[in-house]
């Protein structure tokens, strides 16, 4: 199994994980707090497993690090989505017509790729940021 395999494994689990414990908090409690704390699964694996590519791989750039991130956020969204489309079928009993279905589906499949797609724009830049010591991307030449 590839390593972003699992990752997007992980991310998913996470993201699975919070959603389930943010839909069983009280709403009185603070939805936006809620809301704001289900976003972290992304920065922690995001972040871990890029730092780990770093470190494996000497010529990490931003824009490799962005690519290999999209393409976790990317499984990662399609599981998810899958993931929320049996859980309200099945769970919720929210029983309503297919194509309700497919719009709230394909609405969680682009929300989650595109917030995993700019943690892992975020998170590409600090870590190459922080293996250049500060002094800006990793992959420049000639700057010093």
């Amino acid at each position: 199994m590839r390593q972003t395999t699992r990752y997007s494994i992980l991310l998913t689990a996470a993201l699975i994980a919070f959603f389930l414990v943010a839909s069983m908090m009280d709403s009185s409690s603070g939805q936006l707090i809620i809301n704001l704390v289900a976003l972290l699964p992304f920065p922690l694996v995001m972040y871990t497993m890029l730092r780990r590519l770093a470190n494996e791989d000497e010529s990490f750039t931003v824009r490799g690090g962005i690519g290999t991130g999209e393409a976790v956020a990317r499984r990662a969204a399609v599981l998810f989505s899958l993931f929320t489309l049996l859980y309200g079928q099945f769970f919720i009993e929210a029983r309503q017509p297919i194509w309700i279905m497919a719009m709230g589906g394909i609405g969680t499949l682009i929300t989650t790729w595109l917030i995993g797609f700019v943690f892992a724009a975020l998170c590409a830049w600090v870590v190459a940021r922080g293996r250049a010591g500060g002094k800006g991307e990793a992959a420049t030449q000639g700057v010093e």
